[in-house]
């Protein structure tokens, strides 16, 4: 007779996970689609201020100076007049929320991105094989890109914070026409074409070290917005309970 019971405890237990499993997954499937549905209205107002950001879409930055001191590259200068395009394009591919486990992970591309501005730039590239320098006018143009990842939530006496994001990316198309870049001529113009080929291959071969600079930056910039928010607001914001002031 014990043996019975102790059957019919597994088996109970054994249901009762997998319909725990069955609600989680369905929660996962609930709080993605509205998670993407919210980034969807967040794409329609890109064009102004939302969320405590600026207007993304187009991004317009007056001036901007440069500090670059990495490994691929030694870059100092600024640039004015910067202005990016088409961010708003992006299309989420997958998005979904373990609440439980306070883990997001989520699947973006974007087709196209334009940038222009004007330049004032003076630095090496791997080391001192080759030294830049330039003023002038830029356009780039970035296609074929798509990021994924996860990204894992913390949690301080009850406020969240973006603790880690483990990020891959893609990068299919770089191209750019950077006027005045080492005197100009010719020789700006084989510049371009090598930067361009240079760009798409440290893209790939430093790929840690890049998605290590992106993810850092993402997580300062979001949790200086995260500030004082909790877990609660941000389900409030995705059921449409909270609205974005509030947060």
């Amino acid at each position: 007779m014990q043996g019975v019971y102790i059957v019919l405890v597994a088996l109970v237990a054994a249901a009762s996970a997998s319909e725990l499993k069955e609600v989680t997954n369905s929660s996962v499937r609930i709080y993605g689609d509205k998670i993407k549905a919210l980034l969807e209205e967040f794409k329609k107002n890109m064009n102004k201020p939302q969320y405590g950001l600026p207007a993304l879409d187009p991004l317009e930055i007056t001036h901007l100076d440069l500090n670059i001191n990495e490994q691929i590259a030694t870059v100092k200068g600024a640039l004015d007049d910067f202005k990016m395009l088409k961010l708003s394009t992006f299309v989420v591919e997958s998005v979904d929320l373990d609440v439980f486990g306070l883990k997001l992970t989520f699947n973006i591309s974007l087709a196209s991105l334009d940038i222009s501005g004007a330049y004032d730039i003076d630095g090496t590239i791997q080391g001192d094989l080759l030294h830049i320098y330039g003023k002038g006018p830029f356009d780039v143009k970035l296609g074929d890109l798509w990021a994924s990842g996860v990204i894992l939530i913390g949690s301080n006496h009850s406020f969240i914070y973006l603790k880690q994001i483990d990020l891959d990316y893609h990068l299919g198309l770089f191209k750019t026409d950077i006027a005045g870049l080492m005197g100009g001529g010719e020789l700006s113009d084989v510049l371009n074409q090598v930067i361009d080929e240079f760009i798409l291959t440290a893209a790939e071969k430093y790929k840690p070290e890049v998605a290590g600079v992106i993810s850092d930056l993402i997580i300062s910039v979001a949790n200086k917005l995260l500030d004082g928010v909790t877990l609660g607001d941000i389900l409030g914001l995705i059921n449409g309970k909270t609205t974005a002031a509030a947060v």
